[in-house]
């Protein structure tokens, strides 16, 4: 079984747009099933690493994509953040919040880095669409793709499954639309980008080991991105940018 799905991730990549993420998830799986295959048991660190340098070796210019960075460095921070998972009550909505709160941290300094902003809603989404997606969407549309091939109340099926999917498409829309629904930091300087990567770092260090100094280092990491919201006002030298779309600027 496990060399048969080694196997057939490969294509499954395919077929699904060879987008960095999905990519790294089916390199990961079948890196760790042919491990266990042939006996060697790999841990969830050693196999992301093994495909991080096996992607890199293939496509070296997938470090500079979005998608790649935020794939692997997320997934990194997870496994990584295994002691804090496991020092966390065992609910399930208590470590889904967990869960999304490091991917929050991680993510924002990329986001700001390469999108000049991060979203507010973001973290409230991340809690409604993940089990919404798992637990939801997901079977029921393995449901009406089953009834669809059976041949057996397509036509209701199809209805119930598109209200859902315009329901979702409403409320995200909504939430989008929201006045302060994302903050616009525009783009950082090299100097401040490290210095925001390092308090998020500590920050993650902080909750693992439940320092004392937590509070004080969220507190330095607030004051930087408060200071980089507010650069505009603090230089001297105005920018233009100019936009080249084709028929004008």
């Amino acid at each position: 079984t496990f060399l048969l799905l080694a196997c057939l991730l490969p294509f499954y990549a395919v077929i699904t747009g060879l987008s960095a993420s999905i990519v790294r998830a089916c390199m990961m799986a079948s890196i760790f099933m042919l491990g266990q295959f042939i006996g060697l048991r790999l841990t969830a660190f050693k196999t992301i690493t093994i495909c991080l340098i096996g992607y890199l070796f293939i496509n070296p210019y997938q470090i500079f994509h979005i998608g790649f960075q935020l794939s692997f460095l997320l997934t990194y921070g997870l496994i990584l953040s295994t002691k804090i998972l496991q020092k966390s009550p065992h609910s399930p909505v208590f470590s889904l919040f967990i869960m999304t709160a490091i991917c929050q941290i991680i993510s924002t300094p990329i986001i700001i880095y390469h999108f000049y902003e991060i979203s507010l809603i973001s973290f409230i989404s991340n809690l409604l669409y993940v089990p919404l997606f798992t637990y939801l969407l997901f079977p029921v549309t393995i449901g009406v793709y089953l009834l669809i091939t059976l041949e057996v109340l397509v036509e209701p099926g199809l209805v119930m499954l598109n209200f859902i999917y315009s329901l979702l498409e409403k409320s995200t829309e909504l939430m989008s639309a929201l006045p302060v629904s994302t903050l616009i930091f525009g783009k950082p300087s090299k100097l401040v980008m490290v210095c925001i990567v390092v308090c998020f770092i500590f920050i993650l260090i902080g909750i693992e080991i439940r320092s004392k100094h937590l509070f004080n280092t969220c507190l330095i990491t607030i004051l930087m991105l408060f200071y980089q919201y507010n650069s505009q006002f603090f230089s001297e030298n105005g920018e233009i940018t100019f936009i080249d779309v084709g028929q004008g600027d």
